[in-house]
């Protein structure tokens, strides 16, 4: 301390200063490099666990059943489910995505809230079928399925 002659409040400060930049300077941290992200890290974690051999196509069945702003969203470790918008705990279609098939379920009793919906519509459309294992081959066969579906809500 008796180093220094001026103690008022200019010299202090400025003192204090030189000792920020020195403590900067002394323990400087360099910020890491940013990593560009692999196309596939941009996938949800749930999809990267299972592979993402089917990513696209999810990717395409979630945007058409969400285009028509029926259903509220959930997403799961393994599963994205699509609840009904007149109650959320009626899971109307889930999937599951593996390798290279997506598993979906349809729960068609909560479809038949919809306007216009009915349970022999349903049939109608699904054939009785509510479970389906789809290679990522075969799934525009069911969007036109689900793409029916949605034309019934909307009154089309």
């Amino acid at each position: 301390m008796a180093k220094y002659s001026e103690w008022n409040e200019s010299a202090i400060l400025d003192r204090r200063e030189k000792i920020i930049e020195w403590a900067k300077d002394r323990w400087n941290v360099t910020p890491p490099t940013p990593i560009e992200p692999e196309p596939d890290d941009e996938a949800p974690v749930w999809v990267r666990a299972r592979g993402n051999h089917v990513y696209e196509q999810l990717k395409e069945l979630h945007e058409l059943i969400t285009a028509h702003k029926l259903f509220y969203i959930y997403f799961y470790k393994n599963s994205i489910s699509y609840a009904s918008k007149y109650n959320a705990i009626w899971k109307a279609l889930t999937i599951w995505p593996y390798n290279e098939h997506l598993w979906i379920k349809i729960r068609p009793w909560w479809w038949t809230k919809y306007p216009n919906m009915t349970q022999e519509i349903m049939e109608e459309i699904f054939g009785s079928k509510w479970d389906w294992w789809l290679h990522k081959d075969k799934l525009p066969e069911f969007y036109s399925l689900l793409e029916n579906a949605f034309d019934v809500i909307r009154g089309e």
